[in-house]
């Protein structure tokens, strides 16, 4: 179904766990770290590989070097391979200056692996079937701890659970609400929501995670400002329909969450946090009814607007529910770090 909305798609015959590559310690500049160990012969030809499939438009190495061959993929960490990670940095990230340093499980290690992949469906499919145990652990917890506030609001033990009774009020405004309850069952049933879309996908007649409602966005215009999208409603509202966008000749699923490459840049967290938001727009109303789970205000992006919502449009907005869940899982919020290499 994911590849039939794929403009001239082909099928890798290669298990996609095997197509990432990360290093397990820093490779390029790294004399101004003190005593840190890295450059290792095996991450270093990591490093080269992966720069030798990417074009130099691209900041790679494709095509350069003396015979065309690129950087010799010898395991030495000298100065062609730190200035060729200075220059991929230098293309890839404009508004950062370069370190020339390669991090395990960063943005740049991220970036090499995304654009050198000769099979980028599958890499990103793979990393979302693999993401979303952790999605399902993550929602789980966030309705045991949405079941604690109830407690706590019907008995008035509010100092006894007060960290949960917080974590209510900061993303959902629960205690500003003149009856709290009709909100926290709209966030509870959200929950359930998309707790049963992760365990038992559309048109699955298993218990066991078959993730047959994510796909891969079949139109490039899309991918370079949305890491992922879905239609509201389409998981209860909109099985079955198709929609064309933008007058592209490719018809869209209306019950999918569609993933786009930009995904693969981000940390197994950050994999995790957008699964969420989206599963919240796919599992609510219709777009312009009362239940429409909207974008009304990112936390990391509009922080005061989003602390100004309202307790009924902060239950009808995406980012709440993912940084919910993301704060009763980890004791920390959600901030993409865009300034780390």
């Amino acid at each position: 179904m994911i590849r039939s909305l794929r403009k001239g798609a082909t099928c890798c015959h290669i298990d996609p766990r095997d197509l990432f590559q990360d290093v397990t310690l820093p490779v390029g500049r790294i004399e101004n770290r003190g005593s840190a160990p890295g450059n290792t012969a095996a991450d270093t030809r990591t490093v080269q590989t992966l720069l030798n499939r990417i074009p130099a438009v691209q900041g790679g190495t494709q095509g350069s070097g003396e015979w065309g061959l690129g950087l010799e993929v010898d395991g030495d960490c000298g100065p062609l391979t730190k200035g060729a990670i200075k220059q991929f940095q230098k293309v890839q990230f404009p508004s950062i200056s370069p370190d020339s340093i390669v991090d395990p499980a960063h943005r740049t290690i991220y970036r090499l692996n995304r654009l050198a992949s000769q099979c980028l469906d599958d890499v990103l499919m793979q990393r979302a079937r693999q993401s979303l145990r952790q999605v399902a652990r993550f929602i789980d917890r966030a309705l045991s701890e949405l079941e604690i506030v109830e407690m706590a609001l019907r008995t008035g033990e509010l100092i006894k659970f007060l960290p949960a009774i917080r974590r209510a009020n900061t993303h959902f405004r629960i205690q500003r609400s003149p009856d709290p309850f009709p909100h926290l069952w709209f966030i509870r049933e959200t929950f359930r929501t998309m707790l049963e879309v992760v365990a038992l996908p559309p048109g699955s007649n298993t218990a066991t995670p078959a993730f047959g409602f994510l796909g891969i966005t079949p139109l490039a215009s899309l991918q370079a400002e949305h890491f992922a999208y879905a239609m509201p409603g389409g998981y209860q509202f909109l099985k079955g329909q198709t929609l064309t966008i933008e007058n592209d000749v490719v018809e869209h699923a209306m019950d999918l969450i569609y993933l786009t490459p930009r995904m693969l840049d981000l940390t197994d967290s950050g994999f995790v946090y957008v699964i969420m938001h989206e599963l919240a727009h796919y599992v609510g109303g219709e777009e312009g009814s009362t239940n429409h789970i909207d974008d009304r205000a990112y936390f990391h992006r509009e922080r005061a607007k989003y602390e100004r919502l309202t307790p009924f449009e902060a239950t009808r907005n995406g980012d709440c529910y993912s940084q919910f869940a993301f704060e009763v899982n980890t004791g920390k919020l959600f901030h993409p770090n865009e300034h780390s290499l």
